[in-house]
C-alpha cells in the first residue's frame, strides 16, 4: 500500500524504499535513497548496485522492478535510479561527469538513470537525456557532441547509451505508470536488428500484473515480406526473452502486424 508523504516521515520512507530494494535477488545494495520534490511531486533518486556484471538489457529490466516497487510505497513518485554493476569502480566521479556534462547542453532539462557496467574492454555509460520540449531538430549532433564529452571527461569509457526523452514525454510516462526503464530496454532489443529501424519510441503500458509493449518499426533490410516476418518474430522472442513479466508484444511494420501474447502468436493484416 502506497505510503502518503504528509503522514510519515522522509527518513522513514527511505528506510522502507531501502529495504525493499536491498530485498530483490539481483540487487547488491541499495546505498542510499534521497527524497524531495519534483513538480510538486515526490522525487526520489536512488544508488544502487547490482549483482554480477549485467548487460544494460538485464540493468533496464531490473531497474523497472526497482521503479515498480518504489511506486508500491511512493505513488506517483518521479524516480531517478543511478546503478553500477559490481565491477564498477568510482562510480560517484562519472555520475557526476555526466550529470555536469548534461546540465550545460542547450536544450537540456538534465541527466539521469545513468547506469554503469565494466568489464576487460572498458566503461559502459547509459542514462536518459531530457530535452525541452522547445528543442527542436533532430538530436543526431547533440547525441555526438555529447558522447564525445563524456569520452575527454572519463577515458575509460569504451561505450555510451543514450536515450532521449523530451519533459512532457517524461511526465506522461510517470503518469502512466509505465516509468522509463522498461521503454529503453526494448530500444537496447531493437538494436540487435539492424534490418529493423525502430520508428517512434517503445510504447509501454502496464496494467496491475500486465505489461504489454508496442513497437513500430521499419523493415530496411533484404528480402521479401518473408524476412520482415522473420525478424519481427524473432524482435518479439527477443523483447520476451530480455523481460519475462512482459505479457504482450504488438510489432507493427509496413502493413504487417504481428501479436504475441502469453505465449501464442497470430498475424493478419492491416
Amino acid at each position: 500500500m502506497p505510503i502518503p508523504l504528509v503522514e510519515r516521515s522522509e527518513s522513514y520512507i527511505a528506510h522502507r524504499i531501502r529495504r525493499r530494494i536491498r530485498s530483490l535477488g539481483e540487487v547488491a545494495d541499495c546505498a542510499e535513497v534521497l527524497i524531495g520534490y519534483t513538480r510538486k511531486k515526490p522525487s526520489i533518486r536512488l544508488e544502487v548496485k547490482l549483482k554480477g556484471n549485467p548487460a544494460f538489457e538485464g540493468t533496464h529490466r531490473i531497474c523497472s522492478t526497482i521503479e515498480d516497487e518504489v511506486r508500491r510505497l511512493v505513488s506517483n513518485s518521479h524516480i531517478d535510479i543511478s546503478s553500477q554493476s559490481s565491477g564498477v569502480s568510482g562510480a560517484e566521479s562519472v555520475w557526476k561527469a555526466v550529470r555536469d556534462i548534461g546540465e550545460i547542453e542547450p536544450g537540456s532539462r538534465g541527466t539521469q538513470n545513468i547506469h554503469l557496467n565494466e568489464n576487460d574492454a572498458g566503461l559502459g555509460v547509459d542514462f536518459l537525456f531530457v530535452r525541452s520540449a522547445r528543442t527542436s531538430g533532430r538530436h543526431g549532433g547533440t547525441e555526438a557532441q555529447v558522447e564525445q564529452k563524456i569520452r575527454a571527461a572519463v577515458p575509460r569509457v569504451r561505450e555510451v547509451a543514450i536515450h532521449f526523452e523530451t519533459l512532457p514525454e517524461l511526465i506522461s510516462s510517470e503518469m502512466s505508470g509505465s516509468g522509463t526503464e522498461a521503454r529503453f530496454l526494448v530500444e537496447h532489443v531493437v538494436k540487435q536488428f539492424p534490418e529493423l529501424k525502430l520508428l517512434r519510441p517503445p510504447a509501454i503500458q502496464k496494467l496491475g500484473a500486465q505489461t504489454s509493449v508496442d513497437v513500430r518499426v521499419a523493415f530496411t533490410g533484404r528480402g521479401r515480406a518473408e524476412s520482415a516476418v522473420e525478424s519481427i518474430s524473432n524482435l518479439e522472442s527477443a523483447i520476451k526473452k530480455a523481460y519475462p513479466a512482459i505479457t504482450k508484444v504488438d510489432v507493427i511494420e509496413a502493413g504487417v502486424h504481428r501479436n504475441f501474447t502469453a505465449g501464442s502468436m497470430v498475424s493478419d493484416s492491416i
